[in-house]
C-alpha cells in the first residue's frame, strides 16, 4: 500500500463519486476504479458501495478512512519537521541547561546560534538535571544539556570532555589515590 492510495481513498469519499474523484486526482477514471478494487482486494472487504448513487462509505471504509487520515497527517507532520530541521525555519526553539553547564557552553554558542539564525528565538531554562528531564518527557524542551541521562526515549550525544581541578591537603585520604599521568597535573581516582 502506497501513500497515493489512501489519497484516492479519500478523494473518492470526499466527492461520493468515481469520475469527479479521478478529475481531481488528474487520473484516469480507470486507474482509479483499478486502484480503488486493488486496494478493496487487499482490506478484503469493499469501501463503498457502488450499488448506490452517490457512492456511499461503507463500516470497512469508514475504518480505512479513519486511519488513512492519520497516515496522511503523520507523512505530513514528519516532512514538516524534517524541513524545519533540514532548513533550521524554526521560529523559536527551548534550550534547557543545568546551572554549571550554562557557564561552561552557553557563553561561546549562544552568540554563533544568533549569528546563524537571527531571526530564532532562543529560549533557555536554567534547572537541575532531573527537571530538565521532567521538561523534556512532557515536550517542554526541545533539547537539554546535562550530565548523561539512560533513559527510553533520549538520545544521549556527548558535547565536550572537561578536566576538572581538585585541590587538596596531600594528607587527605582521597590524595592517596592519585596516578602520574602525562600532563600537568596527576588523575586521581575516587572510590565507589
Amino acid at each position: 500500500m502506497q501513500l497515493k492510495d489512501f489519497e484516492y481513498v479519500l478523494k473518492i469519499a470526499e466527492t461520493h463519486n468515481l469520475s469527479r474523484a479521478a478529475e481531481e486526482l488528474f487520473i484516469a477514471q480507470s486507474t482509479l476504479s483499478h486502484a480503488l478494487n486493488r486496494i478493496e482486494a487487499e482490506m478484503g472487504a469493499p469501501l463503498f458501495d457502488r450499488s448506490r448513487i452517490p457512492l456511499t462509505i461503507t463500516v470497512p471504509g469508514e475504518i480505512y478512512l479513519e486511519k488513512a487520515r492519520q497516515i496522511l497527517n503523520l507523512n505530513s507532520e514528519i516532512k514538516n519537521q524534517i524541513s524545519d530541521v533540514n532548513n533550521y525555519q524554526r521560529s523559536e526553539i527551548t534550550i534547557g541547561i543545568t546551572r554549571f553547564l550554562q557557564f561552561y557552553y552557553l557563553p561561546p554558542t549562544i552568540p554563533r546560534l544568533r549569528k546563524k539564525y537571527p531571526n530564532m528565538k532562543i529560549n533557555i531554562r536554567v534547572e537541575t538535571a532531573p527537571k530538565l528531564t521532567s521538561l523534556m518527557l512532557s515536550g517542554n524542551l526541545d533539547i537539554a544539556f546535562m550530565s548523561p541521562l539512560i533513559q527510553d526515549g533520549f538520545k544521549n550525544e556527548p558535547l565536550f570532555d572537561y578536566r576538572a581541578l581538585v585541590m587538596m591537603s596531600q594528607k587527605n585520604p582521597l590524595a592517596k589515590n592519585y596516578k602520574k599521568a602525562d600532563g600537568d597535573y596527576p588523575i586521581i581516582d575516587f572510590p565507589t
